[in-house]
């Protein structure tokens, strides 16, 4: 647990800036910033920065907040912030609360299954 409440139960409104989303749901007190959402979930307190590209993902967000100051201090030591970085690449993906992913990386589900006529198909990537 964050031990500054004020960071925790705090929700403020979302900043979005240069974005693309398609069929997706960005909740409240968001950070995004030039990234593109297609077919995705984005929870609440949730920080994406630029040139990430989520699709067809649950991002379920963050329990608090971290300062700016936070931040700084976290990539200075060579550490990552919650969030997402820049430049990465997520698909088919549930991303969990509070998850920290660093920039220029790829996650990707290559083993997508599909439910239909009671019978499991799977997919290649």
């Amino acid at each position: 647990m964050h031990s500054d409440r004020g960071n925790y139960l705090k929700v403020i409104s979302s900043s979005v800036t240069l974005m693309q989303v398609v069929d997706s749901i960005i909740s409240h007190g968001s950070f995004l910033t030039d990234c593109s959402i297609e077919h995705s979930v984005v929870g609440i307190r949730s920080r994406i920065n630029s040139g990430v590209h989520l699709k067809d993902t649950m991002m379920l967000g963050a329990d608090y907040y971290e300062t700016d100051a936070e931040v700084a201090s976290l990539l200075a030591e060579g550490r990552v912030p919650i969030g997402i970085g820049e430049n990465t690449k997520i698909k088919d993906c549930i991303i969990d609360k509070n998850a920290r992913i660093g920039k220029n990386v790829v996650i990707a589900n290559s083993a997508v299954r599909v439910i239909h006529d009671n019978s499991l198909i799977n997919l290649p990537p």
